[in-house]
Parts: C-alpha cells; structure tokens; sequence
C-alpha cells in the first residue's frame, strides 16, 4: 500500500501492535492537565471549525446527540497530540459493527470479529504517524484524514489509520458530529 517512504496511498493501516496500546503510550508520556487543556481547545476549535457539508440523506443524518460525544471528543484530542495535530477539525464519527467498517475502510477482519459493534472515528488535520513502527532510514507515514476505531464495549482502539480522503460514513449508518 505505500508506495515510498512517508507517502500515503489511498488508504494506510498501521495498527501493528496489540490493540490496547494504540493509545496508551500517549497516556504514560502525557500528563493528565495536557489531555485536559487539549480537550478544551478542540471543543473550542469544534465549535467554530468548518465542516464539510455531505449532500443527500447523509446531511439529514448528521446529529450530535450522541451521548459519547464527549469521551470521543477526548479520543480524537489525545489522537491528535500524538500524531502531530492538537486541534483536528471535521470530526464525525458512526456505529457500526466490525465487518461493515473493515469494509468501508478495506481491511480484513480476523475470524469470529465481523458482528463485534465498534465505533468508527474520522477527523481532519495534518498528521503524521510518529509512532509508527519503521524500519531504519523510513520517513513516518503522513495524512489529512485520522481514523480510529474502537470497540464500544470496552472502549479499546482496534484500528488506526492516516489517509489522504475519508471513507463514507453514511454507508455505515448514522452519522454523528460534535455540533450536529
């Protein structure tokens, strides 16, 4: 999928670890008051950050009466510090279950894990992936577009991705926004 060092094809996948330690690297180097102070200005930055506008139903579809609304707000802060974007903007996110979102995102699904309901997270920015795992002299994976999937029972990241475009949520369902 990557064509060269650091250049993003279409869409790039990069969870290589256990997920449950996507993020909890960021935790251990971050204090608290940091995650605090970045949530506020990413709300801050929310409420008055342009939105690309869907056309169609999917416009209808856009709510922010999401009663998670605030823990993945929390998400896409922390996300965002680690890869390089403190204020990420045209956050929207939707349910799913696993199979639909691999197949939104096109990426395989282990076994036994299609029905499993998780949530898919999409934000904009400028991105890079410095967390990733390299080989020596490679240039970190960038992106405009962060994707985060987690598991809604537990909360834990499964997947994480940087691409160039967003992947249509509306096919996914209902589409929520911090600011409907």
């Amino acid at each position: 999928m990557q064509s060269s060092a650091g250049e993003v094809s279409e869409r790039r996948h990069m969870l290589d670890r256990p997920p449950d330690s996507v993020l909890v690297w960021h935790r251990t180097r971050h204090a608290v008051a940091v995650t605090a102070a970045v949530s506020v200005a990413l709300l801050s930055a929310c409420a008055s950050g342009e939105r690309a506008t869907p056309s169609g139903s999917a416009a209808a579809s856009r709510q922010s009466d999401d009663s998670n609304t605030a823990k993945i707000l929390r998400l896409v802060a922390e996300a965002g510090v680690v890869n390089g974007d403190p204020k990420p903007t045209a956050i929207s996110w939707a349910y799913a279950s696993r199979g639909a979102i691999a197949k939104t995102l096109e990426f395989g699904v282990p076994d036994g894990e299609d029905e499993i309901q998780q949530v898919l997270i999409v934000a904009h920015g400028n991105f890079t992936a410095t967390a990733a795992r390299l080989p020596p002299g490679a240039t970190a994976p960038t992106g405009t577009v962060i994707e985060l999937v987690y598991d809604t029972a537990t909360w834990v990241a499964t997947d994480f991705g940087l691409a160039k475009t967003a992947p249509d949520l509306s096919a996914l369902g209902q589409v929520f926004t911090p600011s409907g």
